[in-house]
């Protein structure tokens, strides 16, 4: 095609922020890890749409087209706007990035136009068999080659000879000249380029050509069109002959024949039939020498579409309702993802479906009917909400903390029930004022008139009550600190592991968050604050939280709901694989409670997944692999939620975790290979027989990581000490960098300090020349899920692994994430102890199993015990 040669690459910047070891923690809520274009950027003189998404750590995807910043590399070739690209009349390359929460993705093309052509055939004789012509253009970018489209071919005497689009001259027996061009028509600039040849036909050559009519030179050509609309298309073969006469040709002396049978067949009597797949396809006419060829194309086209997700009704899709997804089917077997369609709701007092396919339910029982349209396709779903059992309204609480603003407030109000559960009931409660000079209120929307004061929002429900108070100042000329509030104005069960804000108010009117405060509870058995984090212990009753900041406290209330008779579980976890060999899954469900009990509740546990295409719920606790991709199955209990992903899931459908980047795997596995193809005769270590880790340390000393001592002893259970670990991650990863300078204050004359510059000049612990590193302290088994924490990229099932690693703790992401790839295990099922010290066997045990999260890399250990 003239005008573009493509060169379209799409760069993924997968940048992801992973906490480092040991400053930083992490919040269990999901947060922006990738942003990606969806579509490559073709030329077109049509406007192209390209579309955004984000990709959260617990998996879920947003579209954020309109709320991201576009920008082209080059405007005089392509502008964009929200997504739409239009390509202008200018060649060169372009590239179109989009911006969002400090991520990019981009696309790019090379857009090239003709600048020069030429028929290659110059010098045309007259013949009495057609003559093929035909022509290359030269492109701006000096690249040559057969043009066959935007163009016209013409003939100045059609007496003499005429020319067909493809190029294809006809001498009609008549003496003359004709001019035979052809002109090509630029889309870009709609310019136009010519060339003709001319042709001179003799009488002497007419003459000469005179036969008899069986003897005329003739050709093949094919009647009938091929049209991919219709199931078949007849197709019959003629002999045209050089003055224009035309014979048929029975059907068994021409040989018909299909280039792609897998698009359509062809009889022997010229009958083609379209399979109904994709592609192109020739069919070929031949008698004798002679041939003639019809062409069609076939395009990707869906035809079916299927909803993704299982929908089994939960009461923990009230404060959680799902995300519906598609998945088409086209007609070359193929399934994707489809966007763009039309949602709708059979039943709106029951739930309601937005046109990305979120789903929020009322609150209201009956079936409801989610039904996707596309292009004439449809596909449904049905849900049941059952009625569930009448609650009592406990207490009510308005959300956020209410705080003066020149512009509306908004506040929610919330009812806690008596089985635990939160409800909004912002609409239904009644909202006053105490002071509306100072202060008005609409169903929750706070209006500040600017008059100072003091005004109280008071929310009434079923008889609850709940108010905020806010004083308004007169504005000093010098700002001071007047006092502190919490960003939430009451907390419930649903919130623990929450980070809680403290914002200092200003006596200018103004508020911010502040940091370097102290937290104290009460009723520390009920919750209490680790960090800066609420943690709730699982029993009944209400603690207050107080906050202190100079010489300024406030408090706030923390309550947990439990139903009589009833225990609350802390969190769930699932016990299962997806990725073993058996087609049917036996997945196991257990609640595990504050004293560290736990009870099987697979049966009472609501189940779904994510994809039905790739595995369904075939009962509780069982589920059937029926494809092949990424998938995620869920189980509620309480309020709860837990899921469990295979790796395409929770690697990002990558073959392995480990950031390649950072860690060269591909000359790891060459030199890992290479030691293991020699000969070893190592003396046996009395204190590694009959060992756990017994094969791990006898690898590691094979592969050089470790050796033993001059007592012939290898302290397997010994402490592993900060810069030990650090050497030796160093060692056995081969990891580089150019810069091996790190101003740590204690590791100047320390003999790890190039290998912890290294693994700090990779980003794998923090450069902070302001603390000290520590290097001969044990390193904890946190600080080492830390470390390998930030040489790998997955998404955790659970941010809640084990009973001492809730979610609010220092190390929670990087337990989670390590436990997900199973590099790092628990002491026991619950417990990972996370600030016991790492042995000597532990770390080694740890750095081969994260080789051995790459498939290949875990053959050629295993090959190598």
């Amino acid at each position: 095609m003239a005008i573009k040669r493509i060169c379209a690459l799409i760069v993924f910047l997968l940048v992801s922020q992973f906490v480092v070891f040991p400053l930083v923690g992490q919040a269990a809520e999901p947060r922006l890890v990738n942003v990606y274009l969806n579509q490559a950027l073709d030329y077109s003189p049509n406007p192209v749409y390209l579309s955004a998404s984000a990709l959260y750590s617990d998996g879920s995807v947003k579209d954020v087209t309109y709320s991201g910043t576009w920008k082209t590399s080059s405007p005089s070739i392509a502008s964009v706007y929200r997504g739409k690209v239009e390509f202008g009349s200018n060649t060169g390359n372009v590239t179109i990035t989009f911006s969002y929460g400090g991520f990019e993705a981009s696309v790019g093309t090379e857009v090239v136009d003709i600048t020069d052509l030429e028929i290659t055939t110059k010098n045309i004789k007259y013949n009495s068999k057609p003559v093929q012509l035909k022509a290359q253009g030269r492109y701006n970018n000096g690249e040559l080659k057969e043009i066959k489209e935007h163009i016209t071919w013409y003939s100045t005497n059609t007496d003499v000879a005429s020319v067909d689009s493809s190029g294809l001259v006809t001498f009609r027996g008549r003496v003359g000249v004709a001019a035979i061009g052809i002109i090509f028509t630029s889309p870009l600039t709609q310019q136009t380029i010519r060339d003709e040849v001319v042709v001179s036909v003799t009488e002497q050559e007419v003459e000469n050509d005179e036969k008899p009519k069986e003897t005329m030179a003739f050709t093949v050509k094919i009647e009938g069109q091929l049209d991919p609309e219709k199931k078949t298309s007849s197709l019959k073969a003629y002999r045209l002959y050089i003055d224009d006469s035309k014979k048929t040709l029975e059907n068994d002396l021409v040989e018909w024949s299909s280039s792609n049978p897998f698009v359509a067949e062809v009889s022997d009597q010229g009958l083609v039939t379209f399979t109904g797949k994709p592609g192109s396809v020739t069919i070929t006419a031949r008698y004798g020498n002679y041939s003639d060829s019809n062409s069609a194309f076939v395009p990707h086209k869906t035809q079916e579409i299927q909803i993704n997700e299982s929908l089994n009704f939960t009461p923990f899709f009230f404060n959680n309702p799902p995300k519906l997804t598609v998945t088409g089917k086209d007609n070359s077997g193929q399934s994707q993802l489809v966007h763009g369609l039309e949602w709708s709701s059979n039943n709106t007092n029951v739930a309601l479906i937005d046109n990305n396919g979120q789903i929020t339910f009322t609150g209201k029982s009956g079936n409801v009917t989610f039904t996707a349209s596309k292009n004439g396709l449809n596909t449904n779903i049905t849900i049941t909400v059952p009625e569930l059992p009448a609650k009592s309204v406990k207490s009510i609480f308005i959300k956020p903390s209410l705080f003066y603003s020149s512009k509306p407030q908004e506040l929610q109000a919330f009812a806690l029930m008596g089985d635990g559960s939160v409800e909004e009931v912002t609409k239904e409660s009644s909202w006053t004022s105490s002071n509306e000079k100072i202060a008005s209120v609409l169903e929750g929307i706070v209006y500040f008139t600017g008059l100072p004061g003091t005004v109280e929002i008071i929310c009434t429900y079923q008889g609850f009550t709940d108010r905020d108070k806010v004083l308004v100042s007169v504005p000093s000329k010098n700002t001071t600190l007047d006092g502190i509030k919490f960003a939430d104005h009451f907390l419930t069960y649903q919130d623990n592991g929450k980070a809680l804000k403290v914002m200092g108010i200003y006596s200018n009117n103004t508020f911010k968050e502040i940091s370097g405060v102290n937290f104290f509870s009460f009723q520390p058995n009920i919750a209490k604050v680790q960090g800066n984090s609420i943690e709730f212990s699982g029993l009944p009753g209400t603690a207050t939280i107080e906050v202190q900041a100079g010489r300024f406290r406030t408090t706030i209330k923390a309550e947990t709901v439990i139903p009589a008779g009833t225990n609350l579980p802390l969190y769930l976890r699932l016990v299962g694989d997806l990725d073993n060999y058996q087609k049917v899954k036996e997945i196991k469900a257990l609640a595990v409670y504050p004293d560290g009990s736990e009870t099987d509740i697979t049966q009472e546990a609501v189940w779904n997944t994510t994809n039905t295409n790739i595995a369904k719920i075939q009962d509780k606790g069982k589920i059937e692999i029926v494809g092949s991709g990424p998938v995620r199955i869920s189980a509620a209990y309480k309020n709860l939620n837990i899921f469990l992903s295979n790796k395409a899931y929770y690697q990002f459908s990558k073959l392995n975790p480990i950031k390649t980047e950072l860690v060269p795997l591909k000359d790891i596995k060459t030199r890992i290979q290479a030691k293991l193809s020699q000969p070893v005769n190592l003396p046996l270590l009395n204190d590694i027989v009959n060992h756990w880790a017994q094969k791990e340390l006898e690898m590691a000393r094979r592969l050089g990581w470790m050796g033993g001592y001059q007592d012939g002893t290898m302290r397997p259970n010994s402490p592993m000490s900060r810069g030990e670990f650090a050497s030796l991650a160093e060692r056995a990863l081969y990891l580089k960098t150019p810069n091996r300078f790190v101003n740590f204050s204690d590791t100047q004359n320390h003999w790890a300090k190039e290998s912890i510059a290294v693994l700090a000049n990779l980003g794998i612990v923090p450069i902070d020349s302001t603390r000290s590193y520590r290097p001969d302290e044990p390193i904890t088994r946190g600080e080492m899920a830390q470390i390998i924490n930030n040489m790998i990229q997955v998404r955790a099932d659970t941010y809640y692994p084990f009973i001492d690693v809730p979610p609010s703790h220092f190390f929670a992401t990087a337990v989670a994430n390590t436990a997900q790839t199973g590099i790092l295990a628990g002491m026991d099922t619950l417990h990972f102890r996370p600030n016991d010290n790492a042995t000597r066997a532990q770390a080694l045990a740890v750095l081969l199993r994260f080789l051995k999260t790459d498939p290949e890399m875990e053959g050629i250990l295993n090959r190598g015990v």
